[in-house]
């Protein structure tokens, strides 16, 4: 099974390696802008399962999410884009990059690695 905390967990683990790796080969503000993107980049990821956690119930029972939450998850996308831009003015775009693709990569590897262990580890749990 593919847990979010386990994938919240690797992709800290991932960015804090390319963090290490990244200054020792371009320098110390190469791998700040890993870190600041990859620990905005796992609040998203954290902040939107929260969210969808939140709505499946309400799904579930047939009932439609209230504006609040709809309005809610407006504006973390909105902050999330604008501190994204924020960073690209003051980090190099390769070190963002890298940052920003933490936790797809880190669930592409975990996928792979239950595709390779068996089938009945595919499934999602929370």
């Amino acid at each position: 099974m593919i847990r979010p905390r386990r994938t919240l967990i690797s992709a800290a683990l991932l960015v804090l390696v390319s963090s290490l790796l990244g200054c020792w080969i371009r320098g110390f503000g190469f791998a700040v802008g890993i870190v600041f993107s990859g620990l905005l980049v796992l609040l998203s990821f954290w902040l939107t399962g929260r969210r969808l956690g939140r709505l499946t119930p309400v799904h579930a029972a047939g009932e439609t999410p209230s504006r609040f939450w709809i309005l809610l998850g407006s504006l973390h996308l909105v902050a999330m884009l604008v501190l994204a831009w924020l960073l690209l003015a003051r980090y190099e775009p390769l070190s963002l990059l890298i940052g920003f693709s933490s936790v797809p990569v880190t669930i592409m590897l975990q996928t792979l690695w239950a595709i390779l262990r068996g089938p009945r580890m595919l499934t999602l749990e929370n």
